[in-house]
């Protein structure tokens, strides 16, 4: 026979039980992309009861982080609270594209893939519809950033009409397209050119993908102006 102070405890374990299973989930997920040829993480917020509910799928929000930002940024620098999943019954995913843009060079110098519109798109959403419950069509679609993020989700959201129900941007620099066409006319680079104002010393834990240097690709974001116009809006 359970003595009163053991029943009193296991009820007390069992309500601290009962209370962290209605918290959301933040997780960190990882998956391999073709499309730039890397280990990529990502991270996952899960509304509360997730597991508990084995049928149910939920819509998806896509948020793209800032330059120099990578995949906690939302979690560590602008402080998202994960109760939004719940409160929306959502699942959020924090992918990371370095110092990319979001777009697919053509200009790169260093040898490598970088289709970084391609890594979300082709890879890292069936990725996410494969192994999470989630509405796996527009419907259940939504793509956002902030600032170099923001212009990520416009540029990729609208390129993509079929794939995202909504797309929206905070503060995303919208202009980037258009500065790197007039650079083109004057024969001069910034914008065009990341690594001249990639640099700090953040780091991030994924393999070959951490340092600022290894996170920006090298070369020209655009070719042409061509290139570039399939991403203006």
């Amino acid at each position: 026979m359970l003595t009163r102070p053991i029943l009193i405890t296991t009820f007390f374990m069992l309500c601290l039980i009962q209370a962290q299973s209605q918290n959301p989930v933040v997780k960190k997920d990882s998956f391999y992309s073709p499309s730039v040829q890397l280990q990529l993480k990502y991270s996952v917020i899960l509304p509360a009861g997730y597991y508990k509910k084995s049928k149910q799928r939920c819509p998806v929000v896509y948020l793209l982080h800032g330059h120099t930002g990578n995949y906690t940024s939302w979690i560590t620098y602008a402080k998202l609270p994960a109760q939004l999943t719940t409160e929306y019954n959502c699942i959020i995913i924090l992918p990371d594209a370095g110092n990319s843009w979001y777009v697919n060079w053509s200009g790169q110098t260093d040898g490598k893939l970088h289709l970084w519109e391609d890594m979300l798109v082709k890879d890292l959403i069936p990725e996410v519809d494969k192994k999470y419950r989630t509405i796996g069509d527009k419907t259940g679609r939504a793509i956002g950033g902030l600032s170099m993020g923001g212009f990520g989700a416009l540029a990729v959201g609208l390129k993509n009409p079929t794939l995202f129900r909504f797309v929206f941007s905070s503060a995303g620099a919208i202009n980037f397209c258009l500065n790197i066409k007039n650079e083109m006319k004057r024969d001069t680079l910034d914008w065009n050119s990341p690594q001249l104002w990639s640099d700090g010393d953040k780091k991030i834990d994924v393999q070959n993908f951490s340092t600022q240097g290894e996170r920006t690709p090298q070369g020209l974001v655009f070719k042409t102006a061509t290139d570039a116009d399939a991403y203006g809006f």
